[in-house]
């Protein structure tokens, strides 16, 4: 397998445990990849890790990384609540 071809399935990964998170009954759950990504890039940044980018290439990436994990998350988070609504109707459909 190639290296590209593994990135790409590690982040494929990584968006659907940030989906998976986001449906957890605690919504701090999805705060875990996005400080781990931020902490990475910022010791990427600091210790020379990311010498081929420049800084605005870093920050673009900073930001669309957060935006694709926050993106996932709120996805999460409305499919449980739409699952939540549901069980609710059919529980207020039994009581009848």
């Amino acid at each position: 397998m190639s290296t590209g071809l593994i990135q790409f399935l590690v982040g494929l990964g990584i968006v659907g445990m940030q989906n998976l998170l986001g449906r957890l009954n605690h919504a701090y759950w999805g705060a875990i990849f996005p400080a781990i990504f931020l902490g990475y890039l910022a010791y990427g940044y600091t210790s020379g890790l990311f010498k081929e980018g420049s800084e605005f290439t870093i920050v673009l990436v900073g930001i669309g990384g957060i935006a694709i994990l926050s993106l996932a998350w709120s996805e999460g988070r409305r499919a449980m609540k739409a699952k939540r609504k549901k069980e609710m109707e059919r529980m207020e459909l039994l009581d009848l």
